[in-house]
């Protein structure tokens, strides 16, 4: 004989908004952080930056440092901001122009960081 499953509450697929962010965020962090900081991934100390794409034809046009304004928000936090860049990338440029510093680099990305509070 199968066990038998408890009863599941009433639930349903629904797309998610802005107000969904914080409490969408705070379930990943639940359910995430132990295997995050198992394999040295899980950094609460900071903002990330997982990806950032524009399209080439926005390339050199402005609204690439336009969009880096969330990095107030870590200088307000006083939080550094994190990212990684294809090694060989013409982006390493722009993100060092907007405060960025190699940490590591391999044969496949880089690692940058923005320190807490902005440049120095």
């Amino acid at each position: 004989m199968s066990p038998r499953l408890p009863a599941l509450p009433d639930w349903r697929f629904a797309p998610a908004g802005e107000e969904d962010f914080e409490p969408l965020l705070a379930l990943r962090i639940d359910v995430m952080r132990e295997e995050l900081e198992r394999v040295g991934r899980f950094e609460p100390d900071c903002r990330k930056i997982d990806s950032f794409h524009l399209d080439r034809r926005l390339h050199n046009s402005g609204l690439g440092s336009a969009i880096l304004v969330l990095l107030t928000e870590a200088d307000a936090l006083g939080l550094p901001v994190r990212l990684e860049v294809l090694t060989g990338s013409r982006a390493h440029r722009f993100y060092e122009r907007h405060g960025f510093v190699k940490l590591a680099e391999d044969a496949i990305e880089a690692e940058y960081e923005r320190p807490a509070g902005g440049p120095r």
